[in-house]
């Protein structure tokens, strides 16, 4: 050992490095989901009549490009915090019109920006986006 290695660490071997962070699964958890749950559409239309879930959902896929801005914008300012008040509001809309994929994925990008992993919002962000493009395609 050399002479200035023994100095700065008193002949003790240099610590091990940190394990790297898990890795963001390629494949969405949530792909099993619904994009659009059945039950949660019918009761809309119970309470409402038959075009409430098609109104409510227009309204929904109409907001999420801002929604989705939102995100982004947060995510490029690193504010954690503005990612998971965004995602959560995505998360609410979502479970209300009965967007399964949707508010399975933004939930999961909400508690990663409330637990602070910011190296996984890209990929979760993504996610969101992919269920939305699903939802709309679904919506026609």
């Amino acid at each position: 050992m050399s002479f200035f290695r023994r100095l700065f660490t008193n002949g003790n071997p240099p610590p091990a490095p940190a394990p790297a962070p898990a890795p963001v699964p390629t494949v969405d958890p949530h792909a099993g989901l619904p994009v659009l749950d059945p039950e949660i559409q019918g009761e809309l239309a119970t309470v409402g009549g038959a075009e409430l879930p098609k109104q409510l959902l227009d309204m929904f896929v109409g907001d999420a490009p801002n929604q989705i801005a939102g995100i982004r914008s947060s995510m490029a300012a690193n504010d954690a915090e503005g990612v998971r008040k965004n995602a959560h509001s995505m998360k609410g809309a979502a479970a209300s019109i009965g967007a399964s994929r949707v508010e399975a994925t933004a939930r999961e990008l909400e508690m990663a920006a409330r637990e602070g992993e910011l190296a996984r919002l890209p990929e979760l962000a993504e996610r969101v986006s992919k269920a939305l493009d699903e939802l709309k395609a679904q919506a026609g």
